[in-house]
C-alpha cells in the first residue's frame, strides 16, 4: 500500500474513533457517571455501540500504522480530537467560538503541518533496542509527572495516552519484526497496553467530558510516539513535523485550560 492508502485509513479511523468516543461517553452519561457501580455501564446499548464504532476506527488506525510511517499516521489520527470537540459541541448545543475554536484550529493546523512534513518519506532501518530503553525512560517521566496534577481526569487521560503510545509503538514493532521472538514479544506488549489504555479512558470518562479527556489522551499519544519513531525506528522526522506536533500539543493545552473543574 502506498502512503495515500495509509492516509485514507488514518483519516477514516479518526472519524470512527471520534464517533466511538462520543457514544461511549453518552453511555456513561446515561448510566450516571457518579454511580458507584461503574461497570454497570455495560448495560447501556449506547456504550456498546460506541465500543463497536471505536473498534472499527481502531482497526483502520492499526491498518494504517502497519503500512505507513509512525511519524505520519500518529499525527493524522489526532484529528479525532477535532471531530470529537465539534461533535460534543453539537450535542451540547454550544457554539465553537473563542478558545475552543482556537484550540481546534491549532490541532488541525498541526496535523496539516505533519502531513506536509512526512508524506513521501520512507524508513528501512531495523528497530533498535537501545532506542526502546530511551522511550521507556521518557514514559516513566511522563507517568510520574502526571501524579502532580490535581485532577483525576487529567491523570487518567495522560496514563491512557501513555498506554496507547506503547500499543502504537509495539504494533509498529510487530509490523517490522514479523514472527521473530522480538515480534511476538512486541505483539504481547501491544495487547496488554491497549487494554490498559482502554481501562484508563473509561475511568477518565467518568470524571471528565469526552472532548477534554480525548484531547489530553490523544495529545500524549501523538507526541510520545514521535520520539519512538526517531529513537526506535529511525524514521526521518523533519522540523516541520515537530512544529506540527507542537501545535497539536498547544491546542490540547489550551483546551484543557478552558475546562471547568472536574471531579
Amino acid at each position: 500500500m502506498n502512503a495515500w492508502g495509509s492516509i485514507v485509513l488514518a483519516l477514516l479511523g479518526a472519524v470512527l474513533l471520534s464517533g466511538g468516543t462520543i457514544l461511549q461517553w453518552l453511555g456513561h452519561e446515561r448510566h450516571g457517571r457518579v454511580a458507584p457501580d461503574a461497570w454497570r455501564v455495560a448495560e447501556q446499548p449506547m456504550w456498546w455501540l460506541g465500543i463497536g464504532v471505536g473498534a472499527l476506527g481502531t482497526f483502520c488506525y492499526y491498518a494504517a500504522l502497519w503500512t505507513g510511517l509512525l511519524s505520519l499516521v500518529q499525527p493524522l489520527s489526532s484529528l479525532h480530537i477535532v471531530f470529537t470537540a465539534v461533535g460534543m459541541a453539537w450535542l451540547r448545543k454550544e457554539a465553537v467560538l473563542g478558545v475552543r475554536a482556537g484550540s481546534i484550529a491549532l490541532v488541525a493546523l498541526g496535523v496539516l503541518a505533519c502531513l506536509v512534513g512526512e508524506i513521501g518519506r520512507t524508513a528501512t532501518a531495523t528497530p533498535e533496542a537501545w532506542g526502546g530503553l530511551w522511550f521507556a525512560l521518557l514514559l516513566v517521566v511522563v507517568v510520574l509527572a502526571a501524579l502532580l496534577l490535581p485532577k483525576h481526569s487529567d491523570r487518567l487521560s495522560i496514563w491512557a495516552g501513555c498506554a496507547y503510545s506503547v500499543s502504537a509503538v509495539s504494533w509498529k514493532g510487530v509490523a517490522d519484526l514479523g514472527a521473530s521472538f522480538q515480534g511476538v514479544a512486541s505483539g504481547m506488549l501491544f495487547g496488554a497496553t491497549y487494554v490498559m489504555g482502554f481501562m484508563f479512558m473509561q475511568a477518565a470518562f467518568r470524571r471528565g467530558g469526552a472532548a477534554s479527556v480525548n484531547a489530553v489522551a490523544t495529545g500524549v499519544a501523538t507526541a510520545l510516539p514521535m520520539a519512538a519513531a526517531m529513537w526506535i525506528f529511525h524514521e526521518p522526522v523533519g522540523w516541520l513535523t515537530w512544529i506540527g506536533v507542537g501545535l497539536i500539543v498547544a491546542g490540547v493545552l489550551i483546551r484543557r485550560q478552558r475546562r471547568a473543574p472536574a471531579a
